[in-house]
């Protein structure tokens, strides 16, 4: 199953010893998406936005496509919006919306622990997309 072990200042510890940081050693600004039993660093450069200072919107076709291709999609997906609270765009909640998945949003550490609860109670039908706590 997957869950994280603990948020890091620069990132995530995974139970399956996996770290993800952000940025790398490229300087990329590096996300996470778990569904499922997979793990999957997503490279963020130029893939997401800050408008205004609190909405984030992501790249539908650099980010949000593989909700679309993923089967059996996952029921609800918990979106870590970083180090702050911030609102999902209006754009990206109809993305979620049109594929038949909810969303739970706040910043990245609360996501992650939610996504731990809520994983361990229904397993398989929770996934998450975060962005780095650093962010």
């Amino acid at each position: 199953m997957n869950y994280i072990e603990s948020v890091k200042v620069d990132g995530f510890h995974l139970a399956n010893n996996l770290l993800i940081k952000s940025p790398d050693k490229d300087g990329n600004i590096i996300g996470t998406v778990l569904l499922h039993s997979e793990t999957f660093e997503v490279d963020l450069n130029d893939a997401y936005k800050i408008i205004n200072g609190f909405i984030v919107e992501f790249d539908e076709t650099k980010v949000l496509e593989i909700f679309k291709k993923v089967h059996p999609k996952p029921e609800l997906v918990v979106v870590g919006l970083g180090k702050q609270s911030r609102m999902l765009s209006d754009v990206n909640k109809r993305f979620f919306s049109s594929i038949g998945i909810q969303l739970e949003v706040g910043d990245s550490n609360n996501a992650a622990q939610m996504f731990d609860l809520l994983a361990t109670e229904r397993p398989n039908v929770i996934g998450a997309l975060l962005l780095p706590p650093n962010v």
